[in-house]
């Protein structure tokens, strides 16, 4: 009978709390007044997202409030006996020095969003309280639209943070998943990103529903204003055109820009990918603002310079030749600068160049012709060729610095 007037008193302190806050900081600070306890609520791969009165607990465990490898490891422990989206509603307790941690899963929307921990020096009651927090928390946050989470068990929710989030630890993958990686991280793979300036959040729940409505085989980590899909399994080549088509469709519905990279088989080079892919999404950006779609295989020439650059800057073979062409472009208003871009870019290939600049086969023989007399060089001789084009990526990489 006491325990149930205590349950009672529990809930009316925790939920008045509830309602006085508007803000999960607040809460979380009344929270930890109220009942003289750390709390700490931290996403699926152990980023702390709050926490209040934790200072004292960081310390007796000796660990650095940014690292995830602590919280990594506690969640490993959670994670390791999940096999059914019904066992979210457990609580792992763990002894650590003179008191008892409590982590319980935040249910958002009924979706696993990742853990509220508590930490109880005097241990009466602990998992009872924790459970009781974490769902308050848990309403908050739906209250608030603090965090969003997606239809996958926790593992994999874990593993998408830890391999594709923009503040990826892929090193720090924790003790007892090694089954659920093997089972969900399986070669070869595609890697799409995806930027949007509309709020994403909002619409996140039904971004994860679309792609997993699709593909089963398949990560995803969104964040704000952008999102990283792992397509995993892509051993045919009709799975890797499902997946480039929904990544451009998706696209399009979100009014955003992605990049997508080739089909890769090694696990390791996936947050390698993943910067890959930012790099190849801002250089996409500057050059092409008109274009929404980019693929890892039509950029490598400006990938490759765009690191180039930072080693070499723009001084290149062809630097002052191209200048003079520059030049001409704007004392006349021909479009002589970028019909050679165009026509280097198509492997000198005068009817792809032409189609590509909507003129006319005649207009960029022409054209090519008033080029060879300006720059005074056999633009067809292939070392020659592969120089300006070279020198020509490095200008826009140096005209990108200046603005």
């Amino acid at each position: 009978m006491a325990e149930g007037k205590e349950y009672e008193r529990y809930s009316e302190i925790i939920f008045g709390v509830l309602e006085r806050n508007d803000q999960m900081e607040g809460m979380l600070q009344e929270l930890s007044a109220t009942f003289d306890l750390p709390v700490i609520v931290i996403d699926p791969s152990g980023k702390i997202e709050f926490d209040s009165g934790a200072e004292q607990l960081y310390e007796q465990l000796g660990i650095e409030e940014s690292s995830r490898s602590f919280w990594t490891g506690l969640m490993g422990e959670y994670y390791a006996g999940e096999s059914t989206e019904g066992e979210t509603d457990k609580i792992l307790k763990k002894e650590v020095g003179k008191g008892l941690m409590a982590a319980g899963p935040l249910l958002v929307r009924g979706i696993l969003t990742g853990f509220c921990i508590t930490f109880h020096e005097k241990r009466r009651n602990a998992a009872s309280l924790n459970r009781m927090i974490t769902r308050a928390v848990s309403i908050g946050m739906s209250w608030n639209k603090q965090i969003y989470g997606y239809r996958d068990l926790g593992t994999k929710q874990m593993l998408s943070r830890l391999l594709l989030g923009r503040d990826a630890v892929p090193d720090q993958l924790p003790a007892g998943i090694e089954s659920s990686f093997q089972q969900y991280v399986v070669r070869p793979f595609l890697l799409v990103l995806l930027k949007t300036s509309r709020d994403f959040m909002k619409q996140s729940p039904h971004l994860h529903r679309e792609i997993c409505d699709h593909f089963e085989d398949v990560l995803v980590c969104i964040e704000e204003e952008e999102a990283a899909v792992l397509f995993t399994r892509c051993d045919s080549v009709e799975k890797q055109k499902k997946a480039a088509l929904l990544a451009e469709k998706i696209t399009l519905e979100c009014e955003g820009t992605a990049v997508i990279t080739e089909v890769f088989e090694d696990e390791k080079k996936i947050w390698k990918k993943r910067r890959i892919l930012e790099r190849i999404l801002k250089i996409g950006m500057r050059v092409e603002p008109d274009t929404h779609f980019f693929t890892e295989y039509e950029h490598y020439m400006e990938l490759i310079c765009s690191y180039a650059y930072e080693k070499l800057g723009a001084e290149g073979y062809g630097y002052r030749d191209l200048d003079r062409l520059a030049a001409e472009d704007r004392e006349k208003g021909t479009d002589f600068y970028r019909s050679l871009k165009e026509y280097l870019l198509s492997g000198n290939h005068v009817n792809h160049a032409a189609k590509n600049l909507y003129i006319h086969r005649n207009t960029m023989v022409y054209r090519l012709a008033k080029i060879h007399e300006i720059l005074g060089l056999d633009i067809n001789q292939p070392d020659i060729s592969r120089k300006l084009l070279l020198t020509m990526i490095l200008r826009e990489f140096q005209c990108g610095q200046k603005e």
